[in-house]
């Protein structure tokens, strides 16, 4: 195995790839040789590592945009070139006139603030206490960002795998592939506005849709044991490598195919697996967030298992007893088994959590009940709820601070997007026997869709990654999740645990 990543390692640095030194650290960390910080300012006031070069202008080198502000690449294809180029870039139009940078000229921007033309720089591009031997190491670091497209893009197509688990029943590999088949064909039978843009010529010669590409699904079937998927996944790689990896579907096991996105750094989008660590880089997963909040929630309730609350099937408000929570005091219960229980007890109409409801919101606000910051009561409700009978429980129970916790792993009854799915299925001719897989699988289409289309004809996994990140607060959600939301660097695909306290302390 240590051979093949030797191979690996010098195919890459053979081919332009990255490789470590003191410029990276700079770039990334604000680092000096000796490990200590770069001192930086703006307008005078000293910061800290906030302002390493990564924080705005992003890992990929290929800046960003936030609030208006247009943080532009600062690769050195980018910097090292009198601008503009050509229409290329959407960076290159917001850009005035530029000379091109070299090492000299640079120093002078970090240190000084004054760019290539002698002018002054955005004011919020801060200055470095940098020496020159510093600048010219981060140059050369500059010119391995975004040299060349990834693997996997040709002029006209991009390849895109998604990967099998062995273990699989023959229909759940044939569903995932079909539906998957039937996505991309779908995407490819559109165009960039080819008709459009030539009757508007020659206003719209040049295409908006710079990374337009035909999707090619490429299907990789693991045959052997979970402790050999790394080694077998990264000679398909070598054989035939990939843009990125979609919705790979594991049935467990997820650490070997996760080992190897992160090893050969490809993305690794919306896996079905579990079982990563904290850490990753390269791997978003979708279960792992559906357990930290089954977690949260079993937690919560071992530790206020004196004060819970739930509705019974008439609707009406009730307090658990001690005694029927013996379930509870096991650290490790499973959330399927505490709930289990948890019916067992109140009833199989109850639930432990409940959908966001605008309308319920609203109710509890109308209560405007005083809240006592000593009490912590966690809310367990069902579908029936009566609102006055959360008033009377508020009078005679001091006005205990009221909170609610939504699920969004649970499967609306009336969900939009699941409605999709039954017709895309129709339309790929196609059974649906596992709605939360394709629902998944419709969601890791759509954002990348949208995701590509972002990159502005930048092939860079590093920045398709940031577009993600960037973006999940605000796509349009098309999984049966109510919600979800992401991080930089978390890879844990998390719907927020939402929570309604009318006053005060809003947590939980």
């Amino acid at each position: 195995m240590k051979w093949l990543f030797l191979f690996i390692q010098f195919f890459f640095i053979s081919n332009g790839f990255a490789i470590d030194h003191e410029g990276k650290r700079i770039y990334l960390e604000g680092l000096n040789a000796q490990g200590q910080l770069i001192k930086s300012y703006i307008n005078d006031l000293e910061a800290g590592a906030a302002l390493a070069c990564a924080n705005c202008h992003r890992e990929s080198g290929l800046g960003t945009s936030e609030s208006g502000k247009t943080i532009p690449p600062v690769s050195w294809s980018f910097l090292g070139v009198n601008l503009p180029v050509d229409d290329k870039s959407r960076f290159y139009s917001i850009q005035n006139k530029r000379k091109a940078y070299d090492i000299k000229s640079l120093h002078r921007l970090l240190t000084t603030g004054i760019n290539s033309n002698g002018n002054a720089a955005d004011p919020i591009m801060p200055r470095y206490v940098i020496s020159e031997k510093e600048t010219e190491q981060l140059v050369e670091y500059l010119k391995t960002l975004y040299a060349n497209d990834d693997p996997g893009v040709d002029p006209d197509s991009i390849r895109i795998a998604t990967i099998i688990d062995p273990r699989l029943s023959t229909q759940q590999k044939k569903q995932h592939l079909r539906f998957m088949q039937g996505l991309f064909d779908m995407k490819n039978s559109l165009t960039r506005g080819e008709l459009k843009r030539k009757k508007y010529s020659p206003i719209q010669k040049v295409p908006q849709y710079e990374s337009y590409r035909h999707w090619e699904l490429v299907s990789w079937e693991l045959t052997g044991s979970p402790d050999s998927w790394e080694q077998e996944l990264t000679q398909l790689y070598l054989d035939k490598p990939v843009f990125v990896v979609l919705s790979p579907l594991i049935q467990d096991s997820y650490s070997e195919v996760g080992a190897f996105c992160d090893e050969m750094e490809v993305p690794c989008l919306f896996a079905h697996g579990s079982g990563r660590s904290q850490g990753d880089y390269f791997n978003f997963v979708f279960r792992d967030s559906v357990k930290q909040q089954k977690d949260f929630l079993a937690n919560k309730m071992r530790k206020e298992k004196n004060k819970l609350l739930y509705f019974d099937n008439e609707g009406q408000l009730q307090q658990l007893q001690s005694s029927q929570l013996e379930f509870l005091k096991a650290k490790k219960t499973s959330f399927n088994l505490m709930q289990k229980q948890f019916n067992e007890v109140c009833g199989k109409d109850s639930t432990i959590i409940t959908k966001a409801d605008i309308k319920f919101a609203q109710q509890l606000r109308k209560l405007k009940c005083p809240i006592d910051q000593k009490i912590k009561v966690l809310m367990l409700m069902s579908d029936a709820v009566n609102f006055q009978e959360i008033s009377q429980f508020f009078q005679k129970n001091s006005n205990p601070n009221l909170c609610w916790v939504t699920d969004y792993g649970k499967m609306l009854k009336r969900n939009t997007r699941k409605i999709r799915v039954d017709v895309l299925t129709k339309k790929f001719g196609m059974e649906n026997t596992n709605s939360e897989s394709l629902l998944m699988n419709l969601y890791a289409y759509s954002l990348l869709t949208d995701s590509l289309h972002q990159l502005a004809g930048h092939f860079s996994r590093a920045y398709l990654l940031e577009i993600i990140e960037h973006m999940l607060n605000s796509f349009p959600n098309y999984t049966y999740f109510n919600s979800v939301s992401g991080a930089p660097k978390q890879r844990a695909i998390v719907g927020p645990v939402s929570e309604y306290c009318p006053k005060g302390d809003n947590s939980i």
